[in-house]
């Protein structure tokens, strides 16, 4: 070994005993070049890849493997080819510093600490007083704080200007992405009033900065690799780490090819139990939500690329969303601006078209996709920095790559006006009946009525006020006995329920189970007027399904479906739903489900079902979801391993309200290997507790 390679090894396990981190905790990785040899070999490697840290290489043909040893049992097991290019990936990282051996240099690279203080020091030179004071927006899982600092010509206002969102270190092992965010800010504090275009940017646009995401992962990088090089990608959690950027609810869990569901340190795209279960992820999305952000940058590293969504092909219908055509011309833009400064070229695209794999749960495709909690956000991915620069740039190519990448920061700044959400909106984030005129049950059922509170949020920039509703339907079962109603005030962002309710009277000719077509005309000051529809509901769902009388009204589907009524067990007396094969195995690279129909239910109703399963554990996962309208999400824990015999299974539906519409699903994905016999399903109920 190398002696200065030597100084930094002994240097850096001293320090983590310092600090009380253990040496153990911590194992060093290799970085290898996996030579398929085909296209068709290439695929199937990257059906093993959820299960490796896999990461760009020179070529697409020739992926990058981050790998432990255990890796590379995994590659050899499957016959990948492939050759060693660093031993020690992080002290080679660290190796070529350039730098004096501190402790607490971290490679050239801002800590944690020194993020807070330069967030600071922009203040103090602030001569204009367009940079406000750092604030909190919440705290890590191990109590860091999450920093952001907003720049325009009324920092500490709230404006009715475009927003502009600029966030980095989602992952802890790619500083360069935060450097470029600091370089971001101290331009416009130092260029404003003297340059003309930073000078019109701040004054007509509200920037917001978010340096540092994950400050647990880090940290930990530093305690661990102090002279930089560190390679933990992912939070903190438990000392094994959730990958944050497969935590956000965006295809979450679509399946394995994207994420992967095993629970280890070794799984770099671990995406958590459910979305948003992280801490760090949580406080994410609620600033975000609590914004009007018309676009913005998600920096990572590396592979001089611009990315937008889909992160999946396997999501909405082929992989590219509806707004594709918008993305290419901003990426293409962002593409000039930057070949300007050094003469790189960053490609552009999806994540499946330009990196080769698929991400699900990524934050771009959250901050795109959701679109009731916050308005349309034009976000993009800018993975900063080539192969040979790989997650810790040297030193000397920090500045190259801040600079490159500043027009495009402008750039999107500059255009934020062209997607800023409208002056005036709204959006129904749901609604609540109870029975009214009835026999005191809690449902309404024909021959009795229901009361209507509707949930508003007020999507646009300006306030609504003096805000009316007129609710009609043109259903032959119901009559509108009360249709007008008034909201309080609702500023920007803010949520409120109708003051007084709306009544809804069902004939007795109605049918039992039925859904009522509603519309919602709203109307405010300012010539604000639109109409929302949905449905209210008239009695309850009594479902009771053993799975011998056919489909019932359930519909499978999904990537390499195998969802289907089988004998080859049952729990009562001879039928089951099942995902398998007959006398075989389950497939690999399956995300598939089996859907209800719709049911209706109130508050404490359940799901009861009897499974049985043979899944490969932690590798291959069995999800039930359910939808109340406004998406699926996870009941429970994950089904994976073996059951050993038929299991009895309860869950609460979540309803909140009398009337409530709701679907469950049964969702199976698995990778791409270890095939077991699969998921059994029998005696579905739903009904009263």
């Amino acid at each position: 070994m190398h002696t200065v390679m030597k100084v930094v090894v002994l240097l850096s396990i001293a320090l983590m005993m310092a600090l009380g981190v253990q040496a153990e905790e911590y194992r060093h990785h290799s970085l290898v070049k996996v030579m398929p040899g085909s296209e068709a070999r290439l695929q199937e490697f990257y059906k093993i890849a959820s299960r490796l840290d896999v990461v760009p290489g020179e070529t697409r043909e020739e992926p990058y493997v981050v790998a432990l040893p255990e890796d590379l049992v995994l590659l050899s097991r499957f016959g990948f080819p492939y050759i060693v290019l660093h031993e020690n990936i992080e002290l080679f990282y660290a190796s070529r510093m350039n730098l004096p051996l501190e402790t607490d240099s971290l490679g050239g690279y801002h800590t944690y600490h020194d993020i807070m203080m330069y967030m600071d020091s922009l203040e103090t030179i602030d001569t204009h007083n367009i940079i406000a004071p750092r604030w909190s927006i919440g705290q890590s899982i191990e109590g860091r704080d999450i920093w952001v600092t907003k720049i325009s010509d009324n920092p500490t206002a709230d404006e009715d200007e475009p927003e502009v969102f600029y966030n980095a270190m989602v992952h802890a092992r790619e500083p360069a992405g935060m450097e470029a965010v600091l370089y971001m800010m101290r331009y416009l504090v130092t260029n404003y009033g003297t340059n003309p275009t930073v000078t019109n940017l701040v004054n007509t646009r509200e920037l917001y900065f978010l340096p540092c995401a994950n400050p647990d992962g880090y940290e930990y990088n530093r305690q661990t690799n102090p002279n930089g090089g560190g390679m933990w990608r992912k939070n903190r959690r438990d000392g094994i780490g959730i990958d944050l950027n497969r935590n956000f609810d965006a295809a979450w869990g679509l399946d394995n090819d994207g994420s992967t569901s095993y629970a280890t340190s070794g799984n770099y795209t671990y995406r958590g139990p459910s979305a948003f279960s992280e801490i760090e992820t949580q406080v994410y999305r609620d600033f975000v939500n609590s914004r009007q952000f018309a676009c913005g940058i998600d920096y990572h590293c590396y592979s001089n690329v611009i990315l937008y969504p889909w992160g999946t092909v396997y999501y909405d219908g082929d992989g590219l969303c509806e707004d594709n055509a918008a993305y290419e011309m901003i990426t293409d833009s962002m593409q000039y601006f930057i070949q300007q400064v050094n003469g790189v070229i960053y490609q552009t695209g999806t994540v499946w078209q330009r990196l080769g794999y698929n991400v699900n749960g990524g934050s771009f495709d959250w901050e795109y996709g959701e679109q009731i909690r916050h308005w349309k956000m034009m976000s993009v991915t800018t993975e900063v920095g080539s192969a040979a620069d790989g997650f810790w740039p040297p030193q000397n190519r920090i500045y190259p790559l801040i600079t490159e990448n500043l027009p495009a920061n402008l750039f999107m700044a500059r255009i934020a006006d062209q997607f800023q959400p409208p002056t005036y909106a709204a959006s129904r984030i749901g609604h609540c009946q109870s029975e009214w005129n009835g026999d005191a049950d809690g449902v309404t059922e024909p021959g009795e009525g229901l009361e209507l509170l509707v949930t508003l949020k007020n999507l646009g920039r300006w306030t609504l006020s003096n805000l009316h509703g007129q609710l009609t339907t043109a259903d032959p079962y119901a009559i509108v006995v009360d249709g007008e109603a008034d909201w309080t005030i609702l500023n920007p962002i803010a949520t409120g329920e109708n003051t007084a309710e709306f009544q809804v009277s069902v004939l007795g000719t109605c049918p039992p189970e039925h859904q009522i077509p509603v519309s919602l005309r709203l109307t405010a000051t300012g010539g604000f007027d639109t109409t929302l529809t949905f449905n209210v509901t008239v009695g309850r769902s009594m479902f009771d399904d053993n799975v011998e009388g056919g489909t019932n009204g359930w519909t499978t589907g999904g990537l390499g479906n195998l969802w289907h009524i089988s004998t080859a067990r049952s729990q009562s007396p001879t039928h089951s739903w099942f995902c398998g094969t007959d006398g075989g195995t389950y497939s690999a690279s399956m995300g598939c489900w089996l859907q209800s129909p719709t049911f209706i239910v109130g508050p404490g109703e359940q799901l009861e079902y009897d499974q049985w399963y043979d899944i490969e554990s932690g590798y291959d996962v069995g999800y039930l979801e359910v939808n109340r309208g406004f998406g699926w999400i996870q009941l429970g824990l994950p089904t994976t391993g073996s059951s050993g015999s038929w299991q009895h299974v309860t869950h609460d539906l979540g309803a909140t309200c009398a009337g409530t519409a709701v679907q469950v699903r049964f969702r199976f994905v698995t990778d791409g290997a270890d095939n077991r016999e699969g998921w059994y399903v029998d005696n579905i109920q739903v009904g009263p507790a």
